[in-house]
């Protein structure tokens, strides 16, 4: 009911432009209208999305991603590519454009995904409320589609990587996570932060799904990309913790790639000796 509201609020055009006051002044009278007041609404609202998202988690997080969404529109026109993969029973999307809203403004339909991501993160450095977040990252993936917002959603995985190490291990084996610019460098930083909580056969897994990107035919045109991709996440386990042979051998033979990011800001490519594409 209190998304419903906040919906009907937040969505109301206010069309009337009745003149208003404020106070009784004759020397010094404030005048606005109907329509400049209601504008008022959405920074009060913005303020109050915290609360809502405390107060029932699934419905504000849709009403907060359709929100988000009326900013950070995927247009067709000018999406560089998508993905599909599937967690469980969940159909997950990733999808990029090399649009800017990495970093949210503090208020506006952007900042909305920032709270989402806080409420999250807040809830992980708590014992006694990590398994909700838990749940509240599983609400939210199938949700996702904005790759800049999946990388946040790696950034949080990889600062709780004991309490998150399933759904880490669960991204860590999809070959879709891997082929995107933004999220690169933080699958990356994934990998050194839950290796040590993985199991001997998910970490043989995960290698194995890394270097199976080989043969990937997005890049059959330009090998050099792929190369350089796999063995700068490689480069995230040491030789002393490999398993499986073939990842012994890019880290023996192969000049070392540092795990830096593709992109640092919205469209603009990373200074880096490496290029994605």
């Amino acid at each position: 009911m209190a998304a419903q509201i906040y919906k009907s609020l937040y969505f109301h055009i206010e069309v009337n432009d009745k003149e208003t006051n404020l106070g009784n002044s004759v020397v010094l009278a404030l005048r606005s209208n109907r329509k400049q007041d209601y504008g008022m609404v959405h920074y009060a609202l913005e303020e109050k999305f915290t609360e809502l998202l405390n107060l029932d988690f699934d419905s504000a997080l849709i009403l907060g991603l359709e929100i988000y969404n009326i900013a950070n529109n995927l247009d067709n026109d000018r999406l560089y590519k998508k993905a599909n993969f599937k967690i469980g029973k969940n159909r997950l999307e990733i999808c990029s454009d090399y649009s800017r809203y990495d970093y949210d403004n503090s208020n506006g339909p952007s900042s909305y995904m920032g709270k989402i991501m806080d409420v999250i993160r807040e809830n992980l450095s708590s014992s006694a409320t990590s398994s909700k977040a838990i749940y509240q990252i599983r609400k939210l993936m199938p949700e996702l589609r904005h790759a800049m917002a999946w990388r946040r959603l790696i950034q949080i995985l990889w600062m709780f990587p004991e309490k998150t190490k399933l759904i880490s291990y669960q991204l860590l084996t999809k070959k879709e996570i891997y082929l995107f610019d933004e999220t690169l460098y933080e699958v990356g930083e994934l990998i050194k932060a839950v290796w040590p909580y993985l199991t001997y056969d998910k970490k043989e897994k995960v290698e194995k799904i890394v270097v199976s990107l080989l043969s990937n035919n997005e890049f059959a045109d330009k090998p050099h990309i792929i190369i350089n991709r796999v063995n700068q996440i490689i480069n995230c386990i040491s030789s002393e913790q490999a398993i499986t042979e073939e990842a012994k051998k890019i880290l023996a033979e192969n000049e070392k790639i540092p795990n830096e990011p593709l992109v640092y800001e919205g469209n603009m490519l990373a200074d880096v000796s490496y290029a994605s594409r």
